[in-house]
């Protein structure tokens, strides 16, 4: 004889609440393996808070960046440190000094609407957003949650995620009366 136990649910349909509470898990993973990806890879992760990438990075994407300390190619598209926050461009042109070295990096976004070019010296630059297919302009990025990074950068978004992770903690675990206890002929 088995003891098992089963939790009172309707097969038909689930409640407002636990769809609530399985999306708010499943953004919990995702923001986890995120955390996870940076800490363990040593990947960087920037919010793109302008549109000068458009079309290839979208506006509030979060952008991928391993620093792989090498010098970068045209063509590249890196984020670096630029009048106090941090940008990412792609490579147009990469200008040498008399002894071949990197004298900067000529940057500028994609959208062909902005002029955002710049000149940048290889010190700044914090690394490279991971390509996944270069030649089809496909980069290591999720669209639309950097408003969700922002968000969190603010007090109150800090506040409302304890809240939420506290209410997960503790209404997401299984009480015992929620559970009838059968027993199972074997």
């Amino acid at each position: 004889m088995d003891i098992q136990y089963q939790k009172y649910f309707n097969d038909n349909y689930i409640t407002i609440g636990q769809a609530f509470k399985i999306v708010l898990t499943w953004i919990v993973y995702i923001f986890l393996g995120i955390l996870l990806l940076s800490m363990v890879c040593g990947v960087k992760i920037y919010t793109v808070v302008g549109w000068s990438m458009q079309p290839t990075i979208d506006y509030k994407s979060i952008v991928f960046v391993v620093d792989d300390k090498k010098t970068y190619d045209i063509d590249d598209i890196i984020s670096f440190k630029f009048a106090g926050s941090v940008n990412t461009h792609r490579i147009i042109d990469i200008e040498y000094n008399s002894d071949n070295t990197i004298k900067h990096y000529v940057t500028k976004g994609d959208n062909p609407n902005l002029d955002s070019q710049e000149y940048i010296i290889p010190s700044r630059v914090l690394g490279r957003v991971i390509p996944i297919d270069p030649n089809k302009n496909l980069y290591l990025t999720i669209p639309y949650i950097g408003n969700a990074i922002l968000f969190l950068q603010e007090h109150m978004g800090a506040l409302i995620v304890t809240i939420i992770a506290g209410y997960v903690a503790f209404y997401m675990t299984p009480r015992r009366k929620d559970y009838e206890r059968y027993n199972v002929e074997g």
